[in-house]
């Protein structure tokens, strides 16, 4: 298996409400097995902010749903995963994926420093030259 990654690494200031795109291009659905959502931010202990009542939603081209907390809070920086290891068939990748991060309680205070779709697939998909050109 290969894998490829995807990366938006320009940042986001701190905010309740975050839209953050990455883009991925040049992926087919069969060779797929797996894809795997990370996103580095930051609920800013020092103005207020902490991880209780954040969720993130990850959608656009599809949505996959993603995770949310209630009892998770403290103010530390943190890299959050979803797996999504199955259902690919008809499934929808090229485009901008959309992590939407949230702050149920309104400090205002969540940075993203970046995030990642990473992509695994089978070994003939580095076969298709317009995927090739992103294979780690």
């Amino acid at each position: 298996m290969a894998s490829t990654t995807f990366t938006n690494s320009t940042g986001a200031s701190a905010s309740d409400d975050h839209s953050y795109n990455v883009t991925v291009s040049g992926i087919t659905a069969s060779e797929v097995t797996n894809m795997r959502f990370e996103i580095d931010w930051n609920p800013d202990e020092d103005c207020g902010g902490d991880a209780l009542g954040s969720t993130c939603r990850i959608s656009s081209p599809r949505v996959v749903s993603g995770w949310g907390y209630e009892d998770k809070d403290g103010g530390e920086a943190r890299t959050d995963v979803f797996n999504l290891t199955s259902g690919f068939t008809g499934f929808t990748f090229n485009g901008n994926w959309t992590f939407n991060l949230v702050d149920d309680d309104a400090t205002g205070c969540f940075t993203i420093s970046e995030a990642r779709v990473i992509v695994t697939h089978t070994a003939s998909a580095t076969g298709n030259p317009a995927f090739s050109m992103f294979v780690d």
